[in-house]
């Protein structure tokens, strides 16, 4: 039982340190009373290959960042608990690969919630691809399905 709450703590560090950072930029942004929306993505355009890296970071006001924290905390909480070894390499990777998606898009103006089909789709496949490299997730995840509350919408299942 020791261990397996020394893992949960560990497997939590990097999850809410994100958490925080997210959380400490839209505070930072409100109180500087500045926008950061120049940093997000712009689909197709060489002005919007920066927000390749930063619009994970930005959010359009205080509804979206408590929108997003919860399934940010809990998705990322169980790819470093389940693949603790390769959890830095797998989070990176969906990070940057979402946002390249996004970026390489033919919409001008996607909703936030059309870049769910990317992830769902890329994660099978990286969960794919852990499998071929001898990766097995240690415990009971199941890879079947995600059900997401987006608000406005009610749940989706992918």
């Amino acid at each position: 039982m020791a261990e397996e709450k020394k893992r949960f703590i560990y497997s939590l560090v990097f999850p809410a340190f994100f958490l925080l950072l997210l959380w400490a930029i839209k505070f930072f942004e409100m109180t500087m009373d500045i926008s950061l929306v120049e940093g997000g993505v712009y689909p197709r355009k060489l002005s919007g290959l920066k927000g390749i890296l930063f619009s994970p970071l930005i959010h359009g006001d205080w509804k979206h960042l408590v929108d997003n924290s919860m399934p940010v905390l809990l998705l990322s909480l169980a790819i470093f608990y389940f693949y603790r070894d390769i959890a830095y390499k797998i989070w990176f990777l969906i990070y940057f690969i979402a946002g390249i998606l996004l970026w390489g898009d033919r919409k001008r103006s996607l909703p936030h919630w059309s870049i769910w089909p990317y992830l769902w789709h890329g994660s099978i496949s990286l969960s794919q691809w852990c499998y071929s490299q001898g990766e097995e997730p240690d415990g009971h995840l199941s890879a079947g399905g995600v059900l997401v509350w987006q608000p406005g919408l009610g749940p989706a299942a992918f």
